[in-house]
C-alpha cells in the first residue's frame, strides 16, 4: 500500500502493483508518467510533490539526502528486504502492516530508472542531452520490431503543384511507404549484483550514481554507432550513404585539404535553402577549428559605435541560419574532412521499445533477489534525407 495526499491535504491509500507497470507499457509511458496521469488531477504537485514523488516518499525511497530534516536514502539492505518505510518513518499504517511488502521494492527500479533520466535528459553538458536536441521526432513503440517509414519529397522539390478543376483529386505530391524490411532495436542491458556484505553500506543514491554513469557511456555508444549509420548508410536498416561535396565547389582558390574559406561556408549553407536550414552540423574538433580559422572570415573592426562609417549588411533571406550549433564528434564516427549539416526539424527519428524496461523489472520484483538488470532499447534513423548534407574539406585530394 501506498499512500498519496490530495490537494486538500488529506492522505488516501492506492495499491501499486506489477500490472502498474504493465498498464504503462501498453500506454507507452514510464510508470512515473503513468501514475502521474492517473493521480495528477487530484494532488497539488507544487505543494505536496507528483504522485510519483509521493509514492517514492511514502515508501522511504529517498532519492538524495536532506541536511535540514536528517533524511537520508536508504541502503539497498531495507530497499530489497522492504524495511525502507520503516527506518525512513515514511507514512505507513498505525499496525505496521505495511512493512516488508513489495511495494518498495517495486518503486526501486522506477525509481533509479527516474533518476538515470532526469540526469541525461535535463543536463544540457551531457552527450546524449545535447544530441536529443537535434531530433525532430520521438516514437515510443510496443515491440522490439519496427518498420523504418520512408518519406519521399522528390516531387514537391522538383514539381510544381497542379491548380485543379472542383471535385477533382490533386496529383500525388508526397509519398510515404514503408522500408522493405524492419529491424530489430538493440537492448542495453545494465546488470548490478549485491554481495551481502555491501548491501548496507550501498545506498539508493550511490547506486543511482553508479547505474547513470554507465548509462550515459553506453547511451553515447550507440549515438556514435546511429550517426556513423545515418551518414554512410546501413543496409538493414534501409538507409543509404549520403552523397558528399568537395568544399572546392564552392570556393574554386580552395587547394588544400582541412581548409575552408568564409565564401565555401555560406555557399554550402545557403545552396538548398528552399529545402533545409542548417541549423546544426557535427564534425570532429579538427574540421571545426578549421571553420573557426576560415579565410575571409568577417572581422568588426570600427569601434565607434557610429552604424554609418559601416553600414553593415544583414542577410535577412532564410537558409543562412544566424548561428550554426556544432556536436563535436571522434574522427572514427564521422570522418576527418568532414561536415555534415542538418535541419533539425526533419533530420533524426528516435525510436524506443518501452518494453524492455518493464520485462527486466517484472523479473526483478518477483523473485526477490539482490541483482537487477535495467534494459534499455533505442536507435536512431535518418527520418527525411533532404534534412541532411555533407561537405568534405579534401580541395586537394
Amino acid at each position: 500500500m501506498t499512500q498519496l495526499v490530495d490537494k486538500s491535504g488529506k492522505a488516501h491509500e492506492i495499491t501499486l502493483s506489477m500490472d502498474d507497470y504493465a498498464a504503462a507499457f501498453k500506454l507507452n509511458l514510464s510508470l512515473p508518467q503513468y501514475l502521474n496521469q492517473k493521480y495528477g488531477a487530484d494532488t497539488d504537485a507544487e505543494k505536496f510533490g507528483t504522485p510519483f514523488e509521493q509514492a517514492l516518499a511514502s515508501n522511504g525511497l529517498f532519492l538524495t539526502a536532506d541536511n535540514k530534516t536528517g533524511i537520508k536514502p536508504p541502503s539497498m539492505k531495507d530497499v530489497l528486504g522492504g524495511l525502507a518505510d520503516i527506518n525512513m518513518n515514511a507514512i505507513m499504517r498505525p499496525d505496521g502492516s505495511q512493512a516488508q511488502t513489495l511495494t518498495g521494492r517495486l518503486l526501486f527500479p522506477a525509481a533509479v530508472l527516474e533518476m538515470i533520466a532526469s540526469e541525461l535528459t535535463t543536463d544540457e553538458s551531457s552527450y546524449q542531452a545535447t544530441f536529443n536536441q537535434m531530433i525532430a521526432t520521438t516514437f515510443n513503440s510496443d515491440s522490439p520490431r519496427v518498420d523504418q517509414p520512408i518519406i519521399n519529397l522528390t516531387a514537391p522539390r522538383a514539381v510544381r503543384s497542379q491548380p485543379i478543376s472542383q471535385l477533382s483529386l490533386p496529383p500525388s505530391m508526397v509519398s510515404i511507404t514503408l522500408s522493405e524490411t524492419s529491424f530489430r532495436l538493440p537492448t542495453i542491458s545494465l546488470g548490478i549484483e549485491f554481495s551481502n556484505e555491501s548491501l548496507q553500506a550501498s545506498t539508493l543514491d550511490l547506486v543511482g550514481i553508479a547505474l547513470r554513469e554507465q548509462a550515459a557511456a553506453e547511451r553515447a555508444a550507440i549515438i556514435d554507432e546511429a550517426i556513423y549509420n545515418m551518414v554512410y548508410g546501413d543496409t538493414d536498416l534501409g538507409m543509404s550513404a549520403l552523397t558528399p561535396e568537395d568544399v572546392a565547389v564552392y570556393d574554386s582558390a580552395l587547394s588544400t585539404d582541412g581548409v575552408i574559406s568564409n565564401k565555401a561556408w555560406i555557399k554550402w549553407l545557403r545552396k538548398d535553402w528552399k529545402k533545409m536550414t542548417i541549423d546544426w552540423a557535427m564534425m570532429d574538433l579538427d574540421s571545426f577549428l578549421a571553420i573557426e580559422k576560415r579565410s575571409d572570415r568577417p572581422v568588426v573592426t570600427d569601434n565607434t559605435g557610429n552604424a554609418y562609417l559601416t553600414s553593415l549588411p544583414l542577410m535577412s533571406l532564410p537558409g543562412i541560419p544566424n548561428v550554426v550549433r556544432v556536436f563535436p564528434v571522434e574522427t572514427a564516427t564521422i570522418g576527418a574532412n568532414t561536415i555534415v549539416g542538418i535541419d533539425s526539424t526533419k533530420a533524426i527519428r528516435k525510436v524506443v521499445y518501452v518494453g524492455a524496461t518493464y520485462q527486466a523489472i517484472e523479473e526483478f520484483v518477483l523473485r526477490k533477489g539482490t541483482a537487477m538488470r535495467f534494459d534499455f532499447s533505442e536507435n536512431y534513423f535518418r527520418l527525411i534525407d533532404q534534412g541532411w548534407k555533407m561537405l568534405t574539406l579534401t580541395a586537394g585530394a
